[in-house]
C-alpha cells in the first residue's frame, strides 16, 4: 500500500549495507514539460535518480526517485521531467544540503564529510554554491563611499580585482584580472543601481584612477593611505643607498648602511633605551646635504612614479 507524501508517493524501502533507501515517485502534477511547463506530454519511459537527502540519526538515507522520461506534444523536447527537491546534476536533495549548511556552521567541512559519510569535494560545492546565491550579486543600492583594490591569489599567477563598501566593509564585487577591464561590469551594475558615489579609494595604479574618473566624473579619489606612505618609503631607501654609493667617508657609510628600519621608523616609535633618536640624527646628517629638488613633482618623476600620478587635479591623498 503506498502512501501519500506532498508531490510525491511513497513506494517501499530498504536497508541495504547500512542505508535506508526509500523508493518514491513522483505525483502525476508533476508530470510536466521543463520547458514550457505544458501537462500534455507523452511518457517516454521511467528512469531512477539516486539522491541523499537528511540522515536517520547516524544512518545515511536515499530518495530512490523514479522519475518519468517525457515527450512534450506543445513544444517537441525529450527530457526527465523536473525535480522540485533537487538541483540539476546534483546527487542530494536541497535538504541534504541545508543540512550540510547548518553543521559547517560548527565544524570544518572535512569534519563534516567525515561525519556524513560523503566526499570533501561535495561540502565544498555545496558551501560554494550557497555562497555565490547568498553574495553573488549584491546590492548596489545606496552605494556611496567605495573602496578599489587587487589581489593575487593562486600564488600570483591570478589577479583579482576588488571593489568594497566602506561603510559596511562588505565586498560588492569581484572581478578577474586587474585594470580597467575588470571594472567594466561594475560600472554597468552601478549604472542601473542608480547609487550616488561621492568618493572613491584606490591605489596609485593609473588604469583604475583613469577607469574611475571616466565612468564617475567629477567624484572626488582619495589615494590609499598605505599606498602614498609605500612610494615614499621606497624613495627614501633609493636616496639612502644613492648617497652610500657615492659617500667617500668610511664613517659615514657605516652610519648608513644600517639606518634602514631607522629612517622608515614611525618617530613615536623609536626606542630612548637603544639610542634611536640619536642613530636617527646621525643618519639624517649625510641625507641632508643630498641635493633637494625644487618640486615634489619632480621628486616623483626621478623616482619613477610619474605614470602613477593621477591625470587630474581633484585627486587627494587619505591619511
Amino acid at each position: 500500500m503506498e502512501r501519500r507524501g506532498l508531490g510525491y508517493d511513497y513506494v517501499r524501502q530498504e536497508f541495504v549495507g547500512g542505508n535506508v533507501l526509500l523508493h518514491v515517485r513522483p505525483k502525476g502534477k508533476l508530470v510536466r514539460c521543463p520547458c514550457c511547463r505544458s501537462r500534455d506530454v507523452l511518457h517516454r519511459g521511467v528512469s531512477k535518480r539516486w539522491l541523499r537527502t537528511v540522515p536517520v540519526g547516524f544512518k545515511p538515507v536515499w530518495l530512490v526517485d523514479e522519475v518519468p522520461r517525457i515527450g512534450c506534444a506543445s513544444c517537441g523536447l525529450v527530457r526527465r521531467i523536473e525535480l522540485r527537491i533537487a538541483e540539476p546534476r546534483r546527487r542530494h536533495t536541497k535538504a541534504f544540503a541545508r543540512f550540510v549548511l547548518a553543521l559547517t556552521k560548527a565544524m570544518t567541512m572535512l569534519d563534516v564529510a567525515m561525519l556524513l559519510g560523503v566526499g570533501w569535494d561535495v561540502v565544498k560545492d555545496i558551501l560554494k554554491r550557497h555562497l555565490h546565491r547568498r553574495f553573488g550579486k549584491p546590492s548596489l543600492a545606496g552605494l556611496e563611499y567605495i573602496a578599489i583594490d587587487e589581489i593575487s591569489v593562486r600564488k600570483g599567477h591570478k589577479y583579482l580585482t576588488l571593489v568594497m563598501d566602506l561603510r559596511s566593509g562588505k565586498v560588492v564585487f569581484v572581478g578577474d584580472g586587474r585594470g580597467a577591464d575588470s571594472l567594466r561590469p561594475f560600472w554597468e551594475r552601478l549604472k542601473r543601481s542608480r547609487a550616488r558615489i561621492r568618493a572613491v579609494a584606490t591605489d596609485m595604479s593609473a588604469a583604475y584612477i583613469g577607469s574611475v574618473l571616466e565612468h564617475l566624473p567629477g567624484v572626488a579619489v582619495v589615494l590609499d593611505h598605505f599606498h602614498v606612505v609605500k612610494l615614499m618609503n621606497d624613495r627614501l631607501t633609493e636616496v639612502r643607498r644613492m648617497l652610500h654609493r657615492e659617500l667617500q667617508d668610511k664613517m659615514g657609510k657605516n652610519v648608513l648602511k644600517g639606518s634602514r628600519w631607522i629612517l622608515l621608523k614611525n618617530l613615536k616609535n623609536l626606542n630612548p633605551e637603544r639610542q634611536e633618536h640619536e642613530r636617527l640624527q646621525e643618519a639624517l646628517g649625510p641625507m641632508s646635504r643630498w641635493p633637494r629638488p625644487t618640486t615634489s613633482k619632480r621628486n616623483c618623476a626621478r623616482s619613477g612614479t610619474s605614470r602613477t600620478r593621477p591625470p587630474r587635479p581633484s585627486v587627494s591623498s587619505s591619511g
